[in-house]
Parts: structure tokens; sequence; C-alpha cells
């Protein structure tokens, strides 16, 4: 008996669903952690002990209500609820925070730990009978091939929708990886022509499916039309696919309906009776966004009396399915006892877990903590939170620049001055500023010292110093915008090239815009500039051939034969 004949054994839909989470592990492992989420909760169905009561439709209630009813251990609890939230992050990966490349190995872990709720379930099912024993079947290698046969081929909705996911999937890597280069502007150029058509297949593969009644994928490509990408004409058409997704109960779909009445968007009326009808069928599924508008509901009473305590419970239940953001929620609401008494020690706790999971706000809030004692930790734990904190905070640029300036590292003053305008542009962009006023505070103090300690500077320092002064000008204050700065940068050394050594006002000028003002003589570095050096042109050399016999032109008096000079050598090959 392999694993699929064992799953057979605990019911025919277990069979199914396993079979497809199992042939999804490897190239649509998110699809496997679905799969599996759905498979703990129909292990809750076999796992009722009392049939005649009402039964949950969410899996996080039915979870609560078997421990309420004690027919689960808490390891049996333990492994469902991870099944819970592997499922919700892969359904939901933006709100999960769960990097693409993870899902591959939380898969093979998802599996497991299905299999030890299937022999569970097994053993409730079938009472008294001994656990069979059976063996792991190997896995098909060629699952990729074979969807995207069924998908072309055979016409398979479920393949076409898995095709086109995995087409995305790839597309969005691609871009990402593309922004992340140094010219990124090149790169994403290059990309687009590498990659045109992939789009439209990617659309005509969810509008096959769509047609033939995937729900999952009728909310996909109503949601690409409702957004413009196939023509204005086709936005109305892609709201009604929406409409008939949620009619068939796919979770995104309801969450979508669910905001569109709540806020009136596309022209509909506000209803915040049929809003919430719509969001709290989602958000029985873990849907982060609709629970998120359901806490906002009950928070600010919308068509409801106000009820912070059910605002609260809700965060706590999006907490609790693994978001990161309500994780950061309900750590703010117990510390300020918002809908629930005040409970530090717990309050922490979420908070750890936010910041553990990405969540830069978090992350930047646990380091403030640790280092004003509230939370334990250490200065290199701070440094990490901070730097990870940079990419949504813009105060992280500014704290982290406080403490490079605290150590005695030339290299970490420079990253200090960096940070402080980057910090400075991008609190400009922001509006704010608190942020804005603190680069201004702190940046001719950093700058005073990195100008102080220029004479002590290592030669391979000596640029990176005078780059990062480009930044600041005469007074000290940084420049609004760096791109333009390091334009400039480039433009005033290309000048200085042709300018060095002719003793025109010029070349001056020149160095003293490269030194930001720092005063006569120029910095090293500006000094340093130098002309590119012409490469040598190698002059071919043709020599006679000399016989081994005749004497040698190294002028030895040998025979050619007999000399060892290098000459010889050369000559005899």
């Amino acid at each position: 008996m392999n694993d699929l004949d064992f799953a057979r054994r605990v019911s025919e839909p277990v069979r199914v669903l396993y079979a497809e989470a199992k042939r999804s592990r490897h190239q649509f492992p998110r699809n496997t952690l679905i799969a599996a989420r759905s498979l703990a909760s129909l292990c809750c169905d076999i796992l009722r002990t009392d049939a005649a009561g009402d039964w949950p439709v969410g899996l996080d209630d039915k979870i609560r209500e078997l421990g309420r009813a004690h027919s689960i251990n808490p390891g049996t609890r333990h492994r469902l609820d991870q099944l819970r939230r592997w499922g919700n992050q892969a359904a939901h990966p933006e709100a999960g925070m769960v990097d693409a490349t993870q899902f591959r190995g939380l898969a093979g872990q998802a599996l497991d730990v299905v299999l030890e709720l299937l022999e569970t379930a097994f053993q409730v099912r079938h009472v008294g009978a001994a656990l069979p024993r059976y063996e792991i079947a190997d896995e098909d290698p060629y699952v990729l091939s074979e969807a995207c046969f069924r998908a072309v081929i055979e016409n398979s909705a479920p393949d076409q929708y898995l095709v086109a996911l995995t087409l995305q999937a790839q597309l969005s890597a691609q871009i990402a990886h593309a922004k992340a280069q140094p010219d990124a502007d090149a790169q994403l150029l290059a990309l687009e022509v590498a990659t045109r058509g992939t789009e439209d297949r990617v659309l005509d593969l969810l509008r096959y499916a769509s047609d033939a009644g995937h729900p999952a994928a009728r909310y996909k490509y109503g949601l690409a039309l409702s957004e413009g990408q196939r023509g204005e004409s086709m936005m109305a058409f892609g709201r009604h696919l929406i409409a008939l997704a949620a009619s068939d109960d796919d979770i995104d779909a309801l969450a979508w309906c669910g905001r569109d009445a709540m806020f009136g968007l596309h022209d509909n009326p506000v209803d915040y009776a049929r809003a919430r009808q719509y969001l709290e069928r989602a958000a029985a599924e873990d849907h982060p966004m609709a629970l998120t508008l359901l806490a906002e509901i009950w928070r600010s009473g919308l068509g409801v009396a106000p009820d912070p305590h059910a605002a609260f419970k809700l965060a706590l239940r999006a907490a609790d399915a693994g978001y990161p953001s309500a994780q950061y929620e309900v750590a703010f609401a117990m510390a300020r006892g918002e809908g629930t008494e005040p409970d530090q020690a717990e309050a922490s706790k979420w908070l750890r877990r936010a910041s553990d999971a990405g969540l830069s706000t978090a992350q930047y809030v646990v380091a403030k903590s640790i280092l004003s004692g509230e939370m334990a930790g250490t200065q290199e734990e701070v440094e990490r939170l901070l730097k990870d904190a940079t990419r949504t905070v813009t105060m992280a640029h500014l704290d982290l620049a406080e403490l490079y300036m605290q150590k005695n590292d030339l290299r970490q003053w420079m990253d200090a001055a960096v940070m402080i305008q980057h910090a400075y542009e991008r609190a400009l962009a922001e509006n704010n500023e608190k942020v804005t006023q603190r680069c201004l505070t702190m940046a001719p103090g950093a700058i005073a010292r990195l100008e102080a300690a220029h004479a002590s500077l290592p030669d391979e320092l000596a640029t990176d110093f005078l780059l990062a002064r480009f930044m600041f000008d005469e007074e000290r204050k940084p420049y609004p915008d760096r791109g333009q700065r390091i334009g400039r940068w480039i433009d005033v050394r290309n000048e200085l090239l042709r300018v060095r050594h002719t003793g025109l006002p010029a070349e001056q000028r020149l160095m003293r815009e490269l030194a930001s003002g720092m005063g006569a003589p120029a910095p090293r570095a500006a000094i340093d500039v130098r002309p590119a050096v012409p490469e040598p042109v190698a002059q071919r050399v043709t020599v006679a051939k000399v016989g081994r016999n005749e004497l040698c032109p190294c002028g030895s008096g040998k025979k050619a034969k007999k000399c060892p000079c290098p000459v010889n050598r050369i000559l005899s090959r």
C-alpha cells in the first residue's frame, strides 16, 4: 500500500485532494499548501464527534469547535494550525510576507503534516482498526509538462489556471530581478522585449478557464478586465465575472465584492449590510482584507453599533492566521488596551512575531524597544533590525546613522551620511516634516566629523568620501535629489579630465565643486583625477630564420643550437 491508497482508506475526497497536493509539490508549491489547508478542513469534519450540532464552515472555527469539545489533543491542534497558516500564506503571499522561494520547502513539510493528520483521521473513522503500513509513492517529475499538455490539448480548466499563475509568477520574478539591477531601466526594457506577449498568454489561459466556469480563474480574469488590461469597454464585464465568482463562493471575489459595497465603488451605493455579508463569508476562510475590513466595520460602527471587542477579535483572528500586519495591530491593541485588557507581555510576543516575519514597522519598533531597554536584545540585533526596517521606515535610516556615528569606523560614518541624505529625500517625497527637520539637524554635525577625519582617510576611501560629501551643499545640508547629484558628479569629473594640468580657471572651479566647497587645495581624491593613459600599441617584429649551425644573433659567438639565450629559444620554435 502506498500513501495514495492510504488516503483513499480515509475517504475518496481526501485521496483526490492529497493526490493534487502531492502532484503540485515541486512545480506548484503554493497549490500544495492551499490543498493541504483544504485537507485540514476535511480532517476536521472527520474528527468531529458531535454530528447533531451546528458545524462551522471556516477552518479556524472548526479547529476551535474541536478544541472546545476536547476532540483533539494539543499535537493535532498544532498540526491543524500549521496547515491553516501555511495555506493562508500561500493563498495571500502579499499579506503573509512569505518569499516565493520558501514555498517549496513549506510544501514538503505540509505533506508530512498532512500524513500525520490522515493517520489520526483513519483511527477515528475506523475505530479499533490497526493503522496500515504504507510507503511513499514516487513523485512524477513531468508534472509541469503534463499540466501544460492538459491545459492546451485537453482544455482542462484547473490546469489552465495553474499554468497561467505559473507564467505570471515567473514574469513577476523576472521583473523584480530586473528592478534590483544597477541598470534597472535597460534591464526592464530588454525584459519587455523578451517577454512580449506573455501577459496576453496569461490572460488567454485565464479566459479559457473562466469560460469553463472555474471560479478562481473567473475572479483573476475579471480582475484583470476590471483594471482595463483589455480595454475600457471590457471593464464592466470584468466586474460581472467577479460577481459570478463570488456567487460560486470564491474567497477573493467575496472579499472584493464586500469592499465594493463597503465603500460604494464602481458607481454602486454604499451598503454596509451587504458588505458585511460578503466579508463574513470571506473572513470565515481567513481572507486578510476581509478580516481587516470587517474589523473596521465593528470598530467604527458602520451600519452596526460600535464594538471594539468584536474588532479586536477579528484582528486577533487575522494575527493567528499568520498575517504580520495583523500581528502588529494586535500588539498595539494589547499594549493600549483597545478592545481587550492591557497585556504588555503578550503584546511583546505578537510584536516579535510580526518582526520575525519581516514586517518593517514591527522591526523598527522592536529595535527602538531594545534601545530603550523595554525589550531584551543585543546591539547587533538592533543594527540588523534597523537595516531591515529601512526598506519602508524612513526614520530607521536616521537611527541607524546615529548608531554608525557612535563607532570609530570611517566607512560607517560615510554610510551614515548616505543614509541621512536618503532619508531627507524620502521625507520630502512623503511630506514628513518631522523626519525632514531631523535630517537637517543631524547632517551638519555628521559631515563636519567626516571633513575633520578626511586627512587620515586611506586612499581607497578618498573617492567614496568625496561622493558622500557631494550629496551635501557647502552649508552641509543634504541635497533633495541623489540621482541628480550623481549625474552632476559624473559631469564634473568628465569636464575635469579635459582641463586637468592646464592651469585654466575652469580647473580650479571644477576641483572646488568636486570637493563640495571645502576649500583649496582640493582633497586628494580630486587631485588624483587623471586623464586616461592610452594603451601602448604593440608593434609586430619579424626576424629572419637562423639556421642551427649559424652563429646566434645574440652576439655570444656560439652556434644557435648551442646557445642557451632566450632569443635562441624563440627563433628555434
